[in-house]
C-alpha cells in the first residue's frame, strides 16, 4: 500500500523511493518463499533495481504498455526487456500482460458493477468481441458464464 501511495503523490525522489520499496518488497517475498520460489540459476542473471521499476510499470500500465515503450523508457532493447520479464516472472512478456488483463477482468466481473464493454476497455481491448474471445480462451467460459458462476460461489459462502 505504501508503494501505491508513493506512486500517487508524485513527490521529489519518487522513482528512487519506489525502486527501493519494490526491491524491499521482492526481498521480503524471496525470504518468505525461498524454499518454493523458482529463481533463475544462471550466472549471467542478477537482480537490478531497474527490474523492480520495469515490473512495477507493467503492473500499473498492463492495459496499454508496449514492449517498444518499455524499451525506450528503461533504456533496454526489446529483447532484453523480454528476457528480464521471462527471468523474473517465469513467463513471456505477452503471457504476463495476458495474465494481468484477465485477472483484472475477472476481479471486475466478480464485483458485478461494471459492464463487459467497460471491462474490455479498462483491460486494454479495443473491441468487446476481442475481449470475449480472449476471456473464453483463457478461462474456458464466457464473461457472462464466469459472472454467473462467481455469483453462485459467493452465495454458497
Amino acid at each position: 500500500l505504501q508503494i501505491h501511495e508513493e506512486y500517487q503523490q508524485e513527490a521529489a525522489y519518487q522513482s528512487q523511493l519506489i525502486n527501493a520499496l519494490m526491491s524491499t518488497f521482492f526481498i521480503v517475498l524471496l525470504r518468505r518463499y525461498e524454499g518454493t520460489a523458482r529463481l533463475p540459476r544462471t550466472e549471467d542473471f542478477y537482480w537490478k533495481h531497474q527490474f523492480s521499476a520495469i515490473l512495477s510499470h507493467i503492473q500499473t500500465h498492463y492495459a496499454t504498455v508496449t514492449l517498444p515503450e518499455l524499451a525506450r523508457k528503461f533504456h533496454y532493447s526489446e529483447k532484453q526487456i523480454s528476457r528480464i520479464v521471462r527471468n523474473c516472472m517465469g513467463m513471456t512478456y505477452n503471457r504476463l500482460i495476458l495474465k494481468l488483463r484477465m485477472e483484472q477482468a475477472a476481479r471486475l466481473l466478480r464485483q458485478g458493477n461494471t459492464s463487459i464493454e467497460q471491462i474490455a476497455t479498462v483491460t486494454g481491448y479495443s473491441t468487446k468481441s476481442s475481449f470475449y474471445r480472449t476471456f473464453l480462451k483463457y478461462y474456458g467460459c464466457t464473461p457472462g458464464d464466469y459472472t454467473s458462476s462467481s455469483q453462485l460461489d459467493n452465495e454458497a459462502t
